[in-house]
């Protein structure tokens, strides 16, 4: 790969990518433990700020993606309900399910679509699939040494080889862990919710 490919690749990575990555981090940091005592509301600002982003990613998306983010909120809001408030496995902030994590799944699935068509992302794809799934073992890998998280390696296993038979899909699912992973952490530091 030529130095003007790999900057083409770090463009279409930082255009769709890298913004969704400063969109997670100011947005949470709006319903984090930092702001909560500088403002009691701060869950309010931060679903002002997620309906505004989902709002000029919806009208500015062909009609087929919007339709797609319609259902990606449908999906994020009962899939939200059903395993923080039902099951219990993690705990938001204020025992709710927040009112910008339902649109937030949508600017997630929309970015990772948008990544995945550029055409120079197209143009490496194998090689992104290659790195991709070199960071999700060595994520998963220190997480299960440092955190203990057998359950989180195992399950980082599995979506690895789930996908190997799966090769349209794969660069999308792999964006999606990496990106999850990122709002994972970032939205655990914040204590906007826990596991």
């Amino acid at each position: 790969m030529n130095y003007k490919n790999a900057l083409s690749l770090f463009l279409a990575f930082y255009k769709t990518i890298g913004y969704l990555f400063l969109f997670i981090a100011f947005g949470l940091f709006l319903d984090s433990k930092y702001l909560v005592p500088i403002y009691e509301n701060a869950q309010h600002i931060a679903t002002l700020v997620m309906l505004i982003g989902f709002s000029v990613l919806f009208l500015r998306s062909p009609s087929r993606i919007r339709e797609q983010m319609l259902f990606a909120v449908i999906i994020g809001f009962l899939g939200e309900h059903l395993f923080s408030m039902a099951l219990g496995m993690y705990t938001y902030r204020l025992g709710n399910v927040p009112l910008y994590v339902p649109p937030g799944h949508a600017i997630v699935y929309i970015a990772a679509v948008y990544f995945c068509k550029d055409a120079i992302v197209k143009r490496y794809r194998r090689q992104l699939e290659k790195l991709f799934t070199i960071f999700i073992f060595l994520y998963a890998t220190l997480f299960l040494i440092f955190a203990n998280d057998i359950f989180g390696f195992v399950m980082s296993l599995l979506v690895v080889f789930l996908l190997r038979n799966k090769p349209r899909e794969r660069l999308f699912f792999l964006t999606m862990y990496i990106v999850v992973a990122f709002l994972e952490i970032v939205g655990t530091h914040y204590q906007c919710w826990s596991w």
